[in-house]
């Protein structure tokens, strides 16, 4: 009963130091995925600003008033 009591506690030491640090992993992977989505998004929006930026003539040439 005695090597059963303590095969438990480590058994459940072994499962809580696994459990936690899967959680661990986890959390840390899901930052690093917001992160880059954070980064696509900014690097998607400057694209498309500077796309229309591009499409738009009225952005991008200007009326020159030369006088005869």
């Amino acid at each position: 009963m005695h090597t059963l009591f303590i095969s438990y506690e480590k058994f459940r030491f072994i499962f809580f130091f696994l459990f936690s640090s899967a959680r661990s992993v986890s959390r840390d992977a899901y930052n690093r995925h917001k992160d880059t989505m954070t980064i696509l998004r900014h690097q998607n929006q400057k694209q498309k600003l500077h796309m229309t930026h591009a499409a738009n003539p009225k952005a991008t040439t200007y009326t020159i008033f030369t006088y005869p």
